[in-house]
């Protein structure tokens, strides 16, 4: 009888690749720390022009910010209680 040659019917699990090591090295450490020290520096930053925008404000733009929000916001929930109609609904009106 004749050879013949086959593939396996049983698929093998992909080979994992093995990693060299999880230890940074030091100039990758000083580079993640100076990154880190950046990003909080900006935020920092960022806080401060916000606050700063913030206490440029005048009063008269402001109480119209807080008027705005007032009636925006908070509406009187006790008015809407009675606004809404026991007897008749959107169906036995129409």
């Amino acid at each position: 009888s004749a050879s013949y040659s086959y593939y396996p019917s049983k698929i093998q699990p992909a080979k994992k690749e093995t990693k060299q090591s999880k230890i940074l090295s030091e100039n990758v450490k000083k580079f993640l720390a100076k990154k880190e020290e950046e990003e909080r520096q900006k935020a920092l930053e960022e806080k401060k022009k916000r606050e700063n925008l913030l206490a440029m404000r005048d009063s008269k733009a402001q109480s119209r910010i807080n008027k705005h929000l007032k009636v925006c916001k908070s509406a009187n929930k006790s008015v809407l209680v009675d606004a809404v109609n026991q007897a008749d609904t959107a169906v036995t009106i129409a």
